[in-house]
């Protein structure tokens, strides 16, 4: 039986017809293809980066915050020295003494750190609040060094209105003038030994939460490790979030004794 020549042409036409349609979704298909393991591939890449970044940032504010914490402590000491001085000056002298407030480096604060992608919404907000507790930080110890000024400042003028006022000063204005100064140095350095072991110690807390958890990201599998710890994060997030504190809270712990063990033994070398 033979077929009709136009038929064979007709279906020859459809033929190449069908071919470059095939042919031209395969390749819409694989550059698609191409462009989304690149997208993926360079994701992964920005993700890895990030962790990295992370890893120094939070490895930095710690040795800052740590540092913070040794140097208030030893300011509110020296202040303690002070005021046994002022406390033990005789009846008849006013207790005129100064000390300075030493040096006190801010804490490293990675303004870049929010905007890191990371697919991980408790590791964003732990940061967050990281960065916002840096930040405080660093306004209190500015404002301790003005406040730890206006104490000398202010025994200063006591000392000039009693020697303007009296040829001869009492022993109960000399007694007045001291317990007036070494109370407030007193109260002064309580207030730094609380900040120091309260907030400070919250800070620390906080930046070793962040560590821990961008190492365990970090890792081959860490995506699991995430999507284990970070389910049902449609529901309260705050929930969620003390919920995985509590899960590393054994791991946190090892974490601050081992990293205060090693600024001990630095501190000793």
């Amino acid at each position: 039986m033979e077929i009709n020549s136009d038929i064979l042409i007709h279906i020859e036409k459809w033929q190449q017809l069908y071919g470059g349609a095939i042919g031209s979704f395969v390749a819409v298909v694989f550059a698609l293809f191409a462009y989304l393991l690149k997208t993926w591939i360079d994701n992964r890449k920005e993700r890895r980066e990030n962790f990295r970044l992370i890893e120094i940032s939070t490895a930095t504010s710690l040795n800052d915050v740590y540092n913070v914490k040794k140097a208030l402590i030893f300011q509110a000491e020296r202040m303690r020295e002070l005021t046994k001085k002022v406390r033990e000056t005789k009846e008849n002298e006013l207790a005129i003494y100064r000390i300075n407030f030493i040096t006190i480096r801010i804490v490293n604060n990675y303004s870049d750190a929010p905007v890191f992608k990371t697919k991980s919404y408790y590791l964003h907000n732990k940061i967050l609040m990281a960065l916002a507790g840096i930040n405080e930080l660093n306004n209190v110890i500015k404002d301790l060094k003005a406040n730890f000024e206006s104490i000398f400042y202010q025994n200063e003028l006591l000392v000039t209105r009693l020697a303007q006022n009296d040829s001869v000063i009492s022993a109960r204005e000399t007694a007045f003038q001291h317990k007036s100064f070494a109370d407030n140095l007193e109260n002064f350095a309580e207030s730094i030994e609380n900040f120091a072991s309260s907030y400070i110690a919250v800070a620390i807390t906080n930046l070793c939460q962040i560590r821990f958890y961008n190492r365990k990201l970090r890792r081959r599998f860490g995506f699991f490790f995430r999507l284990i710890n970070e389910k049902n994060k449609s529901s309260d997030e705050l929930a969620v979030i003390d919920r995985i504190d509590k899960i590393i809270e054994h791991d946190i712990s090892k974490m601050k004794n081992n990293i205060e063990s090693k600024m001990i033994k630095l501190e000793i070398n």
